[in-house]
C-alpha cells in the first residue's frame, strides 16, 4: 500500500501548498507534471506495476542496483499520479460534490478513530467506490495493477485540462549509457533498456578507456555525441571484468513526451469547477 500511504500524500503536498497559497496553480501542475514524468520516462514503468514497487520494497529493502531504473519505478511518483486519477474520478462522478479528501476523511474516521487499526488494500478501495459511487476497475485493477498506459487526457478533460502525450524526437544523437568518471577512468554507471549502448552490450561498471580512439574523458564523451547524428557509429574501447574490448555502436534517437498540462478552451460548467476546486 505504499503507492497510497507515500504516493498518494505527494499529490496531497502539492494540493495543501496550492490550497494554502504558498503554490500557484501553475506550479502545482508542474509539480504533478514531473511525478508523471519521473516514471514515465524510466524503462521500468513497462516492467513493474505501482502495486509490485510497493510490495518489492519489503524485500529488497530499498536497494538500488544499477539496473534499478530498467526494471523498476517509484511508488511515489505513480502513487502522485494515481491520486490524482482518483480526485478528478471521483468529482467528477459525483458531479464535484465529493472528492478524495472525503475518502480520507472515511479512512481517518473509520479505521483510525473508530477501529484503533490500519485499513487493507480492499478496504482503501471499497471506501473509494463508496466515495465515488461507482465501481473504479480501470484504476485499481489496471493502472494500479498492471504496467498499461494510462489514459491521462481521458482524467484531466474532468478538470478541463487537456495534456500533451504525444511523442517528440529529441535533437542529437542518444547512446543511452550514463557515466561518471571514478579515479581517472570513465566508468559506465547506467545502461537503459534496449538502448544503443544496451543493445551493443556495454554494460554498468565497464570502463570506457576510448571513443573513437581518442582517452575517453567525461567531455570528450558529451562532444562525441553532440557531435554526431542518429544512425552514425561511435567506437568504444571497453574494460569489462578484466577483459578489453572495441564495441561499435549505431547511435539513435530518443523520443519523449512532454506530459504539459495546459486549460482547454471552452470547459463546461463541471470542468470549470473541478479545476477551480480541486
Amino acid at each position: 500500500m505504499l503507492w497510497v500511504s507515500e504516493g498518494i500524500t505527494v499529490y496531497y503536498e502539492y494540493l495543501i501548498l496550492n490550497r494554502a497559497g504558498l503554490m500557484t496553480r501553475d506550479d502545482c501542475l508542474e509539480r504533478l507534471r514531473r511525478s508523471i514524468a519521473n516514471y514515465e520516462y524510466i524503462p521500468g514503468h513497462l516492467f513493474q506495476s505501482a502495486r509490485e514497487a510497493s510490495f518489492d520494497t519489503w524485500i529488497q529493502f530499498f536497494s538500488r542496483g544499477d539496473n534499478a531504473r530498467n526494471t523498476t519505478i517509484s511508488y511515489y511518483d505513480k502513487g502522485c499520479a494515481l491520486g490524482m486519477l482518483l480526485d478528478l474520478k471521483i468529482r467528477h462522478e459525483t458531479q464535484n460534490k465529493k472528492s478524495l479528501d472525503d475518502v480520507m476523511k472515511a479512512l481517518y474516521r473509520q479505521f483510525y478513530k473508530e477501529k484503533q487499526r490500519g485499513f487493507t488494500d480492499e478496504e482503501f478501495r471499497a471506501v473509494c467506490e463508496e466515495v465515488a459511487g461507482c465501481p473504479l476497475p480501470e484504476i485499481f485493477d489496471v493502472y494500479a495493477s498492471t504496467v498499461k498506459d494510462i489514459d491521462y487526457p481521458k482524467y484531466l478533460a474532468y478538470a478541463g485540462l487537456s495534456i500533451d502525450v504525444a511523442y517528440k524526437e529529441l535533437p542529437g544523437a542518444f547512446l543511452g549509457a550514463t557515466t561518471q568518471e571514478r579515479g581517472g577512468d570513465l566508468v559506465i554507471t547506467g545502461g537503459e533498456w534496449d538502448s544503443p549502448a544496451w543493445r551493443a552490450g556495454l554494460s554498468a561498471q565497464d570502463a570506457i578507456i576510448a571513443i573513437d580512439g581518442v582517452k575517453a574523458t567525461s567531455q570528450l564523451f558529451a562532444e562525441a555525441l553532440k557531435s554526431k547524428k542518429p544512425g552514425e557509429k561511435v567506437k568504444i574501447l571497453i574494460s569489462q571484468r578484466d577483459l578489453t574490448r572495441e564495441f561499435e555502436v549505431v547511435l539513435g534517437t530518443k523520443q519523449e513526451r512532454s506530459f504539459q498540462m495546459t486549460p482547454m478552451a471552452n470547459p463546461s460548467p463541471l470542468q470549470s469547477a473541478i479545476n477551480r476546486e480541486a
